[in-house]
């Protein structure tokens, strides 16, 4: 070998060494700097969330509830476009409940006429029977009855490698239902191939149904912002922008307004530390009881074409859903991961919510900018979208029609939506 070729080859094995080493600093930086165990840590918070807007199962006794956060760090995976990571995020929450003055009044009645019907009788022995059968994790004797639950967040990040990108941040994705998981939006990394995405499966549906609390109070709005702050705190995002489609850009504009108002959850910096760029709201009605009346207008109209009610929600989907011939397997997959019905389903779980903008102070920031996109034929329909102008406080609202789609564009013309999303972005 001459010596010019020792020269070279040398040089190419110094060059493979220093790769190697870039890439093992960058998967160790994967996991938490305060890590132990295979990356299990954990962090407390005594934030208290702000009182739940809309309960499922019991609006009139929405709970107070403080959060505490452990995470752990899963698996990593190597894909075509970089690097990408799968994790999840654990949360043990405590619940108070706050009476409003009519519920007091029934259970201070109730109470009277138990004191009345008790008189004479042994207190201490009825007491001692109530303690032997309450569940364990309820005070008996005081005002509020603590409810602590546990649950994961699971998420994946795709392209993990261009998450600091200054060029392209990426993009937090947040699904929609309420109930129906992440899958049938992860046709979006094939279409915005050079950025970044996160997403994740809200409590109680799809990855993160397991080990779900039986307890109506974990969800609602107010409780996926605590844990979708909580996944920004712990994924690291800095810079970002929101993307929302259908329910999850309900969730994207109340987390913009928390923002806007200062009622961060989990005390982040939205000042300096973090920040959200812009914001996409797919598909996404302003009235949730305006919508579901479109969707049923739009039902009765097919049935007064064709009485058939065995084919009534197959043509609605081609029609108003998904402009396909066959169902997507994305969405088939999110479907069949779905969440359990009457618990954090589809919008009967948030009929009473409708866009209000932040309260007028001069301390409430300015909303990002935003984009509301919608299929031409879309049963979240102009109508629907029409109350977002005013939701925000700014005029920087900008609104978009998909030709010939519906309500998943992203499944009907790719494409088009990726680069409408990605320019957007810019």
């Amino acid at each position: 070998m001459s010596t010019s070729q020792a020269f070279y080859s040398k040089v190419a094995l110094c060059l493979r060494f220093t790769a190697i080493i870039f890439v093992v600093f960058d998967i160790i930086d994967i996991f938490p700097k305060n890590s132990y165990l295979c990356g299990a840590f954990s962090m407390q918070s005594s934030s208290t969330s702000s009182q739940s807007r809309v309960t499922p199962q019991s609006p009139s006794s929405p709970r107070r509830s403080k959060t505490s956060m452990s995470s752990s760090t899963s698996s990593t995976t190597e894909s075509s476009s970089g690097l990408s990571f799968d994790g999840f995020l654990s949360v043990e929450r405590t619940y108070n409940p706050v009476k409003d003055e009519e519920q007091g009044q029934k259970e201070q009645q109730q109470q009277n006429n138990d004191d009345n019907m008790t008189d004479g009788i042994d207190n201490d022995s009825i007491k001692k029977q109530e303690e032997n059968t309450l569940p364990s994790n309820i005070s008996l004797g005081s005002t509020a009855t603590q409810i602590t639950t546990s649950h994961e967040i699971r998420y994946h990040i795709h392209n993990r490698m261009n998450q600091s990108s200054r060029q392209a941040a990426p993009i937090l994705v947040l699904h929609g239902g309420p109930g129906v998981p992440s899958d049938y939006l992860h046709p979006l990394h094939s279409v915005v191939p050079y950025r970044t995405i996160i997403f994740y499966d809200q409590l109680g549906c799809g990855r993160s149904m397991s080990g779900s609390p039986d307890v109506s109070d974990a969800y609602s709005i107010e409780s996926s912002l605590d844990d979708l702050e909580a996944l920004i705190r712990k994924t690291g995002l800095r810079r970002f922008h929101l993307y929302g489609q259908s329910f999850g850009g309900i969730l994207a504009f109340e987390l913009i307004k928390r923002i806007a108002e200062g009622r961060s959850s989990q005390k982040l910096n939205w000042d300096d530390e973090y920040k959200c760029l812009s914001v996409i709201l797919s598909s996404t009605p302003s009235n949730v009881r305006q919508v579901e009346k479109v969707a049923n207008d739009l039902i009765s109209n097919l049935l007064a074409e064709d009485p058939d009610e065995t084919t009534i929600m197959e043509r609605f989907r081609v029609n108003h859903q998904c402009r396909t011939d066959e169902m997507p397997q994305p969405l088939k997959d999110a479907y069949d991961q779905a969440g359990v019905e009457g618990v954090w389903r589809g919008t009967k779980s948030i009929q009473e919510w409708e866009a209000v903008g932040p309260v007028l102070s001069p301390a409430v920031k300015k909303m990002p900018s935003c984009m509301i996109m919608r299929g031409e034929h879309d049963f979240v329909n102009e109508d629907c979208v029409a109350g977002w102008k005013d939701a925000f406080n700014h005029k920087f609202v900008r609104m978009k029609v998909l030709e010939g789609c519906s309500h998943h564009g992203l499944l009907e013309k790719g494409d088009t939506y990726g680069e409408m999303v990605d320019s957007y972005f810019a």
